[in-house]
C-alpha cells in the first residue's frame, strides 16, 4: 500500500505551498474593454448584421503565481483579443441583439512561421 506522502519536489517546478493564494483576480470578461461590440444606439443601428474579428493567441500572462525569491512569474496562456496587442484570458464577451446576425471572422494567431507553436501542457509519450 502506498503512502498518502507528496511527492518530492521536482528542479524546475515551483513549489505549491510557496504560492500566495487568491491574490490576483482573472480579468473581467464583462468589462467594457473586453467586449466584443460594434452596436451603438438601437435607433442609429443601420447595418443588418454585425462585423466582428477575433484574434486568438499566445501571451504570458500574471497569474498571482511567484518565483522562488518571491517575483512574478509569467505563465503562457491562450488569449482572445480584438488585436494580438490585446489578447486577454479569459476572452472577451460578444455581444449580440435579437435578430441581428453577428458575423465573427476568427484571426488564428497560434502559429509562429506557419507552423504550430507547441502545445502549452506536457503530453505523455
Amino acid at each position: 500500500m502506498r503512502g498518502a506522502n507528496a511527492e518530492p519536489l521536482v528542479p524546475g517546478l515551483s513549489d505549491p505551498a510557496m504560492q500566495p493564494k487568491f491574490v490576483v483576480h482573472a480579468p473581467n470578461a464583462l468589462a467594457p474593454a473586453n467586449r466584443f461590440t460594434k452596436f451603438r444606439p438601437y435607433k442609429k443601428l443601420k447595418k443588418k448584421k454585425q462585423n466582428l474579428k477575433v484574434t486568438v493567441g499566445q501571451y504570458n500572462h500574471y497569474t498571482g503565481l511567484v518565483d522562488a525569491q518571491g517575483r512574478p512569474l509569467a505563465t503562457p496562456v491562450w488569449g482572445y483579443g480584438k488585436k494580438k496587442s490585446r489578447l486577454s484570458w479569459p476572452g472577451g464577451t460578444i455581444e449580440a441583439h435579437v435578430n441581428t446576425p453577428v458575423h465573427v471572422k476568427w484571426k488564428n494567431g497560434l502559429h509562429k512561421r506557419k507552423r504550430p507553436l507547441p502545445h502549452l501542457l506536457p503530453v505523455d509519450g
